[in-house]
C-alpha cells in the first residue's frame, strides 16, 4: 500500500471521493488520502487513508483528462514575480484588502501580487529554513485556491522577520496570515492544517521563540493538525481555538487583538507547564517589528 503511486486530485481534475473538495487530497489505484477527513490511519502529514468508495469513476470537475507521466515543472521564481508585479497596483491591493476585511499593508508585508485580470491574489510561499520563495499560492475572488505549476509548499511569512522572537503565532493559510498581520501579531501561516511541519520546525529553530501559539481552524482536521504540529515542537506550545471558523472570520466579525489575547490566555499548553502570563507579556512587550519594517522601507 505504501508503494502506491499517489496523484494529486487537482492534477487529475477530480474531486476527492471522501470530502468532495477539489484540492489537497491524493488518490492511488486503491486508496484515497484525504487531507480533511480523519480515519484510523495517517499518511504522514499528507492526511488520512481511506479505501476507495464504491464508485465506478471519480467525478470530473473541469473536463480535463487525467494527466499521464510528465516531467516535474521547474518554477522560475524571478520570472513569475516579475510577471505578476506589473499587474499589482495599490488600488487593486486596496480592493482585495477591503474584501478580506484587512489592511492593504498586511497584504504588502507578505509580498502579495495580483493577476492580470485583477480578480486573484498571488501569495509567495517561503522556505522555513532560508525564507526564500519556493512557490506561489493563487487565491481567486470566489475563495478557490491553487498553486502555480512547479511550486513547492511553504510558509506565508514576512521575509524580514528576525530572531529573537519571544512568541510565534502559527495560523493556517495566507488569508489568516494577513488577518494576523492586520492585528499586528508575530504570525506565520502554514499551507494547510496537515502540511508544512518541516518548514515550521525549521523556522522555529531559526527564530528561537520562547513560546509558540497555534491558532487552529475550528474543525476536526484543523484541531488534529494543530495537535500533530505541537507534538513535534520542542518549545512550550498552546493551541487556541476561536469561536468561529478561522482568524480571518474572527477579524471580519470585529475581533480585536485584545479579544484574541484573551482567548490565548485561556488556551491550554499541550506540551509543557502553564506559562500563559509569560505568553501575554511577551506579545505585548516585544518590539513592533512590523512598524520597524515599514519605517525602513519609507
Amino acid at each position: 500500500m505504501m508503494k502506491s503511486r499517489w496523484r494529486r486530485i487537482y492534477k487529475l481534475g477530480i474531486r476527492c471521493p471522501i470530502c468532495g473538495k477539489p484540492d489537497w487530497c491524493m488518490v492511488s489505484d486503491t486508496w484515497v488520502c484525504c487531507a480533511r477527513t480523519p480515519s484510523s490511519r495517517r499518511l504522514g502529514n499528507a492526511g488520512w487513508l481511506h479505501p476507495w468508495p464504491d464508485v465506478k469513476t471519480p467525478p470530473i470537475i473541469n473536463g480535463e483528462q487525467p494527466e499521464t507521466d510528465e516531467k516535474p515543472a521547474i518554477l522560475n521564481v524571478i520570472d513569475v514575480y516579475s510577471y505578476f508585479s506589473r499587474y499589482t497596483t495599490t488600488e487593486r491591493l486596496e480592493w482585495h484588502a477591503k474584501n478580506l476585511g484587512v489592511s492593504r499593508l498586511s497584504l504588502e508585508l507578505l509580498g502579495t501580487l495580483c493577476n492580470k485580470a485583477g480578480d486573484s491574489l498571488i501569495f509567495p510561499m517561503r522556505s522555513g529554513r532560508s525564507l526564500e520563495i519556493i512557490g506561489f499560492r493563487v487565491r481567486k475572488f470566489d475563495g478557490s485556491k491553487r498553486s502555480i505549476k512547479g511550486s513547492k509548499e511553504g510558509l506565508f511569512v514576512v521575509p524580514t522577520i528576525r530572531p529573537p522572537l519571544e512568541t510565534l503565532i502559527i495560523v493556517e493559510g495566507p488569508t489568516d496570515t494577513v488577518a494576523g498581520l492586520h492585528l499586528d501579531l508575530p504570525v506565520i501561516g502554514r499551507p494547510s492544517c496537515n502540511c508544512g511541519n518541516d518548514h515550521i520546525l525549521a523556522i522555529v529553530k531559526r527564530l528561537r521563540p520562547t513560546t509558540v501559539v497555534i491558532i487552529a481552524d475550528n474543525d476536526e482536521p484543523g484541531i488534529e493538525g494543530a495537535k500533530n504540529t505541537a507534538s513535534q515542537l520542542r518549545v512550550p506550545c498552546q493551541i487556541a481555538i476561536l469561536p468561529c471558523k478561522d482568524l480571518r472570520e474572527f477579524v471580519q466579525k470585529g475581533g480585536t487583538k485584545k479579544d484574541l489575547l484573551r482567548i490565548i490566555y485561556n488556551a491550554p499548553f499541550v506540551n509543557t507547564h502553564n506559562f500563559v502570563r509569560k505568553v501575554i507579556r511577551s506579545i505585548n512587550e516585544q518590539p513592533d517589528w512590523l512598524e520597524a519594517y515599514v519605517s525602513s522601507t519609507e
